[in-house]
């Protein structure tokens, strides 16, 4: 009982050592949990700002596994919803990697999602279409509606794209299915444009023209433009020229500039109407397109119109410059193929490997196994042996004890009350020995927790010391105290909030959570005040009046204590972090 007051002290310096080490340490692992869970609430509504926040405002580092995962997910998701051209599937691999292994949910249906897209656009066509294959088999039940009408839709332009339209139809069909029962009728406008594409490449024209005109009748600005410009084209192809000549009109109507391929569908408009000169005219805009296919169906329809008008010389040389760009379409179309041939045989090469080292993992886990249970038996093996021989020492023990018996009762009664005496005396001077030494090294204990706890504080006292030492001994900071200001620049400016966030870590990261929304330019006022800069050279610095500062402060202070009054508290505040 004595020994408990004692071993409570020793106890409340552990936890106060460990708190004071984990106060630094858990920090930035608290702030990016909670930015990671803002991104993903803002992800639909704002996924410009969820990047910004993925990208700039988590630490990574700080992540356990599973929310490193969620990191490398969300942050997929965000380019993607920002229309960024993914390069890489380093990030989606590691969620994919991570939710495979911890079973299937929504994150395992998301993940393989956007390891289809980072897929496509890698131009992994047969990786993209197993990944959303997975999603949809790992989706089974799933109720997300627009997701699995993006899984589908792009199901189908994939298939489209291999040429397999009897899979790429039922997809596209499927994905109009979610996307009516969510009522997204913009979405249904692009897979209904899809499929009549698909329609119009199986020559099944009718179909084509029922679907696009479906399209139309969802379609918004933008997407309308595209079907009015395809639709116009399908009616050409069916030789309806009254019905085309509306379309195009509304197209005409809008004020958009004609692309080349309208101009072409325009020019063969005009041209099987007789109207040759208004043909040639729109035609002759596609005959400096970039894109082959363009070009050639402009110098078609060019000497379909110098036939018609017997100019035959000019027939034979837009003929054969016809027959050179036709030349170079079919090259590129068989280069185009032999491309997907080798990819689709990259990517089996790539399965290939990938069941290989699944093969050798399970091989390894096997050894492995075989590795645990033979150190098993020899550890107990070993622990058979050693009880043997703490068996053996005990009968040993147990001898010797029994001859000193004997030995003891030979001797007379009063030099064994003598020898009783001075046991019983050593014993209690050794007690009282023990006694001392034990205090003794509880005192030097708590000693010697104390000087780590003071080290550890003064190592970070003068690392900041240090940090603030070198801020002020540069040319940057005497720029902002005394130079001219024509020298501050936005390159010098962002220089400082470098030079200031290294010094002191925390400073951005503790105002931004007492006020999240903070502009950069009360953000940067933060940091001119951290400098301890006089309201003149802020002003100076802002180009703006002394009241405006006054007033930026005024307002700065309202938003972070609630109380304009606190303005006084302000630079004592940030002066403080």
């Amino acid at each position: 009982m004595k020994n408990t007051p004692r071993i409570l002290r020793l106890s409340l310096l552990w936890i106060t050592c460990l708190n004071l080490l984990a106060l630094f340490s858990c920090r930035d692992d608290r702030t990016s949990q909670i930015w990671l869970s803002r991104a993903e609430q803002v992800m639909t509504t704002s996924p410009d700002s969820a990047l910004w926040l993925l990208g700039d405002s988590v630490q990574t580092s700080v992540l356990s596994r599973r929310q490193y995962a969620e990191w490398c997910l969300l942050f997929t998701q965000a380019q993607d919803k920002n229309y960024v051209t993914h390069t890489s599937d380093s990030l989606i691999r590691i969620a994919v990697d991570y939710f495979e292994e911890h079973g299937p949910d929504s994150r395992q249906m998301l993940s393989y999602y956007y390891m289809g897209r980072v897929s496509q656009d890698l131009q992994r066509a047969p990786a993209a279409t197993d990944y959303y294959l997975k999603a949809l088999e790992v989706g089974k039940a799933s109720d997300d509606y627009a997701l699995l009408g993006r899984i589908h839709s792009n199901l189908g332009m994939l298939y489209t794209y291999q040429d397999v339209f009897d899979l790429a139809l039922p997809q596209m069909k499927q994905a109009l299915y979610y996307l009516e029962q969510l009522g997204d009728t913009a979405s249904q406008a692009f897979v209904l444009r899809d499929m009549g594409r698909t329609y119009r490449k199986l020559d099944s024209l009718n179909l084509a023209l029922q679907n696009y005109q479906r399209a139309l009748s969802y379609a918004g600005r933008n997407s309308r433009l595209s079907i009015l410009s395809e639709l116009g084209g399908l009616h050409v192809e069916m030789k309806a020229y009254d019905k085309a000549e509306l379309v195009m009109q509304e197209y005409l109507q809008s004020g958009q500039t004609p692309d080349e391929y309208v101009c072409i569908i325009l020019g063969r408009l005009l041209a099987d109407t007789g109207q040759n000169d208004s043909a040639r005219y729109y035609l002759q805009k596609s005959m400096q397109s970039r894109q082959l296919s363009a070009r050639a169906a402009a110098y078609y329809y060019l000497y379909k119109i110098a036939a018609r008008g017997a100019k035959w010389k000019e027939y034979v040389r837009l003929h054969e410059i016809y027959d050179v760009l036709r030349d170079s379409i079919s090259a590129q179309t068989y280069t185009e193929t032999m491309l997907k041939m080798q990819h689709l045989y990259d990517y089996q090469q790539v399965e290939k490997e990938a069941n290989i080292a699944k093969i050798n993992q399970v091989r390894a886990e096997r050894n492995s196994v075989f590795i645990v249970i033979l150190a098993i038996c020899i550890i107990g093996y070993l622990t058979g042996y050693f009880s043997y021989l703490r068996a053996r020492r005990k009968r040993k023990r147990k001898a010797l004890s029994n001859s000193f018996q004997e030995f003891r009762d030979k001797l007379n009664t009063k030099n064994i009350e003598q020898l009783k005496n001075n046991i019983l005396q050593i014993a209690k001077l050794k007690s009282e020995i023990k006694k001392e030494e034990k205090d003794g090294e509880f005192i030097l204990l708590e000693i010697s927790l104390l000087g780590q706890i003071r080290q550890f504080i003064e190592k970070r006292i003068k690392e900041e010391e240090e940090k603030t030492d070198h801020l002020k001994s540069s040319q940057l900071y005497d720029l902002f105290q005394r130079g001219d200001i024509k020298d501050i620049t936005d390159e010098k400016k962002e220089e400082l909030r470098a030079l200031i966030n290294e010094a002191h870590p925390r400073f951005n990261t503790d105002i931004r959570k007492l006020y999240p929304s903070i502009t950069n330019d009360d953000l940067f006022l933060c940091y001119l005040i951290k400098m301890g800069l006089t309201g003149v050279r802020i002003s100076n610095i802002f180009y703006i009046s002394q009241q405006a500062v006054s007033m930026k402060r005024t307002r700065l202070a309202q938003r972070l204590f609630g109380d304009e009054k606190s303005l006084h508290k302000l630079d004592d505040f940030i002066s403080s972090l």
